[in-house]
């Protein structure tokens, strides 16, 4: 069984805003199963609208997650704090995905190519 790393149960209860027991749950899923159990559990819990994935042209993790850099449970908006999975680090976050976005080095990489095709099309 691989290690993941993860917030605390007081993190994620004031995070998320949810009953102790309830994040005590997640919690404990994070440290004994796989990340798309965690993140379905979770999804339950907090009533979201579904796992989601954030890919990047610009990563490769392995085989199974291919291009996909994070899953997350999907809260309807950008910045509603959620449970977030890095695929690359093996670690759950309690963050909005938008936040974790942008600190990523992938949109550091999309924002400078946007920045290089933007130069070219004014010729």
């Amino acid at each position: 069984m691989t290690a993941y790393r993860s917030p605390s149960v007081e993190t994620i209860t004031r995070y998320l805003r949810i009953d102790p027991r309830a994040a005590k749950g997640i919690k404990i899923a994070m440290i004994e199963k796989e990340p798309d159990t965690v993140l379905g559990f979770a999804n339950r819990v907090m009533n979201g609208h579904g796992v989601e994935a954030i890919r990047s042209e610009y990563a490769w993790i392995d085989g199974y997650y291919q291009n996909t850099v994070a899953l997350y449970v999907n809260m309807g908006d950008t910045y509603a704090p959620t449970v977030l999975y890095d695929t690359a680090k093996n670690t759950f976050y309690v963050t909005s995905w938008g936040d974790w976005y942008e600190h990523s080095p992938y949109y550091r990489k999309e924002l400078a190519a946007e920045r290089r095709y933007e130069r070219t099309r004014r010729w």
